[in-house]
């Protein structure tokens, strides 16, 4: 039987992006052939040997202008000279130049998926032209798109508003990995884990984009006062990353902050089951994180730990609708602190690990992928 085929195209790493797996796993389930197509950095993962059909652009320098530059040459040149696929899949503003002249070039269609307001992340404050450039080309490409998706229901009102279209809901909620034994790698590190934390709480903040405006900084001064009852998990990557080993190191805290670089998507689930609780500290200090709905959230509840957050949106109602969490009402560290070590003291913290086992059974991908997956079935 013929296979349809789609080319996916991202800028993050492909073995640590779930979303774009997920997807990918959607149209393998419908019979169609999949290409991933993303870049490598120095850094990167290894491909696993039982991966996706994938394409990794090396592109020195990795970030900045050239970076951009370079990549949407580099893809527009890939997907002009590959064979004609039945659909391109831009994942996020900065893959959707490209695949809009490809798609209209090839006369092929394509989907767009957003996980952010891209014209408001903290990297384009202050740089009114970077912003002005992305913004045109989302104005230009995305009434194009054949559909639209998003990763919650406040970013989809702002951008259905936006561009005239609708953005269909898909939460990234994690699949189901099947319970399997340690890679000798991360067993050393759990061993390590557990040996440095022995007697204390752990918190655990993950993520490959670990930036500004996250409140790692503001929890790092927490830590201070936590240090003797609780450790500190830092699992991912991102541009304050070093800055965070250097806060450690300045603050006597190379003991209680344990810094693990990002490992592929089945692995992280063994790190975040250490943990006591989840962290997300997002400011609302711009209209894409007072609107955001991050990855952790749902990984936190898919390892069973309640979620210690500040009061963005989406994340709050979560909290709130299904009691799996402490609400921060200051990233002051002080206050910090006090709210951190009220919550894991109080019956509260017991009662809500009993409610994210509920939880986790209600928000489930399987449930939730129906919804591209009838999508991709419409296609002829």
């Amino acid at each position: 039987m013929f296979k349809k085929s789609v080319y996916i195209c991202v800028i993050n790493d492909l073995v640590t992006d779930a979303r774009i797996q997920k997807h990918a796993d959607c149209f393998l389930e419908c019979g169609w052939d999949v290409l991933l197509i993303g870049r490598s950095k120095k850094n990167s993962l290894p491909l696993p040997r039982e991966f996706y059909k994938s394409i990794r652009f090396a592109i020195r320098p990795e970030k900045g202008v050239f970076f951009y530059l370079i990549y949407q040459i580099r893809l527009l040149w890939f997907l002009m000279k590959s064979p004609k696929p039945r659909l391109y899949f831009s994942n996020d503003t900065d893959t959707l130049l490209p695949v809009f002249i490809a798609s209209k070039i090839k006369k092929v269609p394509f989907f767009f998926d957003s996980h952010e307001l891209f014209w408001e992340v903290p990297e384009l404050e202050g740089k009114p032209l970077k912003k002005w450039i992305w913004s045109k080309i989302e104005q230009i490409c995305i009434p194009s798109a054949e559909y639209c998706f998003t990763v919650n229901q406040s970013i989809s009102e702002i951008l259905s508003k936006r561009f005239g279209k609708v953005f269909h809901v898909i939460r990234n909620i994690p699949r189901e990995y099947p319970e399997t034994g340690h890679l000798p790698e991360t067993r050393d590190k759990i061993s390590h884990i557990l040996s440095k934390t022995s007697g204390r709480k752990i918190l655990i903040y993950q993520g490959s984009g670990i930036n500004i405006q996250r409140g790692l900084e503001e929890m790092m001064e927490a830590m201070v006062y936590l240090k003797n009852e609780f450790a500190l998990l830092l699992v991912g990557g991102g541009d304050v990353w070093y800055q965070l080993k250097s806060m450690a190191k300045e603050k006597n805290l190379t003991d209680d902050v344990i810094f693990i670089d990002k490992v592929p998507r089945p692995e992280l689930i063994h790190f975040t089951k250490l943990a006591h609780a989840g962290l997300s500290l997002d400011k609302p200090v711009n209209t894409n994180y007072i609107n955001s709905l991050p990855n952790k959230v749902f990984d936190y509840i898919h390892a069973g730990i309640p979620l210690i957050t500040t009061d963005i949106k989406q994340i709050s109602s979560l909290v709130i609708h299904y009691g799996i969490g402490k609400i921060l009402s200051s990233l002051q560290p002080e206050i910090l602190c006090r709210e951190i070590q009220s919550f894991m003291q109080s019956g509260e913290y017991d009662v809500c690990k009993q409610n994210v086992i509920l939880a986790k059974k209600e928000l489930n991908w399987n449930t939730e992928k129906q919804k591209l997956t009838e999508i991709i079935k419409t296609l002829s």
